[in-house]
């Protein structure tokens, strides 16, 4: 997974631990049987203004039927929206996030 926010934006800045924390209060993921999926930081890089943040997932049974929560920002901007693009098993899924959502299916 690759996520990319502005520097000055992001509240734990470039603290790889502040950064697992956040992530594991604004970013979840949870499989087909609804079990957290823990998230680890590979990666971050700036371009500019921009931090790019790799992160890996186990997924040993795929990506179908798994839910993300995309909430990114949204503690701080009321008209944050935030897009998942997922590519698994010859397709492609969008899926948008507002502040308020909740978890939504990767079909």
């Amino acid at each position: 997974m690759v996520l990319r926010v502005f520097g000055d934006d992001f509240p734990p800045g470039r603290d790889p631990a502040a950064i697992a924390r956040y992530l594991g209060e604004r970013f979840r993921i949870t499989d087909a049987r609804g079990h957290a999926v823990p998230l680890h930081l590979d990666t971050l890089r700036t371009e500019g203004v921009v931090l790019v943040l790799t992160l890996s997932a186990p997924a040993p049974e795929g990506l179908s039927g798994t839910r993300i929560w995309h909430g990114v920002l949204a503690e701080r901007f009321s008209d944050q929206v935030n897009i998942v693009q997922a590519r698994y098993g010859g397709r492609s899924a969008s899926l948008l996030f507002t502040p308020g959502d909740g978890p939504k299916p990767l079909p």
